[in-house]
């Protein structure tokens, strides 16, 4: 049985494939992998490269655990047998993004992390996905993942390269998932590398919602099964 290695995004834990879990768990063995905190990007690539000496992963990453899928397979592509990269277009930040992150770093850094607003989680799922069942479960994602992480993520992800040029390098299969009115894509990046690179598999979902693995779990699973 293939082996899944599942990385997931920004104050995410493993809560975050329990939909689709069940959908690929017949087909594959599914190894839920974190965000250490505390480390850079070519540390936590190190890291993973340790903990997984002399294999090749099918490696499933989610927003900034695509990243950081993405990073990892340009620095150690005999490591990698497929990437999937799901929700994330791997380039640098909006700059709106990176000052609004600096800021909530002064302030939790002032007052403590009293959890995730409310409307930036729904900014998160498609207006007809904002319901409590999912607001739960961010919500329970978020606490379980904390201050220290949070902060940990945001001081040492933030800063990015576009991973372009890399991913048209590879060779090993890629695809990349993402929902087409997703406000967190750069669909002009996805555009660009398109055209740049037609080995490259673009899946769009038709939906404006970032969690996708919760929010299209069935679409989610039949992406990894055509592919992996």
């Amino acid at each position: 049985m293939k082996k899944l290695h599942l990385l997931p995004g920004t104050l995410c834990t493993p809560l975050l494939w329990q939909q689709a879990r069940p959908l690929l768990q017949d087909a594959y063995q599914l190894i839920d992998l974190s965000i250490p905190n505390h480390l850079n990007f070519s540390q936590i690539a190190q890291q993973l490269l340790e903990q997984h000496p002399n294999q090749m992963l099918n490696l499933v990453g989610f927003s900034l655990g695509a990243y950081i899928a993405a990073d990892f397979a340009i620095r150690y592509p005999h490591a990698v047998a497929s990437l999937t990269l799901v929700s994330n277009s791997p380039t640098q930040l909006p700059e709106a993004e990176v000052s609004q992150r600096c800021s909530a770093m002064k302030l939790i850094e002032q007052h403590g992390y009293k959890g995730t607003p409310r409307n930036r989680l729904a900014g998160l799922l498609a207006p007809e996905n904002q319901t409590e069942r999912f607001f739960d479960i961010l919500q329970k994602m978020d606490a379980d993942s904390g201050e220290e992480t949070l902060l940990s993520q945001y001081r040492h992800t933030t800063e990015r390269e576009d991973l372009s040029s890399g991913l048209h390098a590879l060779t090993c299969p890629v695809q990349l998932y993402y929902a087409e009115n997703d406000p967190l894509i750069d669909t002009q990046w996805m555009q660009r590398l398109q055209q740049r690179a037609p080995t490259i598999r673009f899946v769009k979902a038709a939906s404006s919602g970032h969690m996708l693995p919760l929010e299209q779990p069935q679409q989610f699973a039949q992406v990894i099964k055509s592919f992996v």
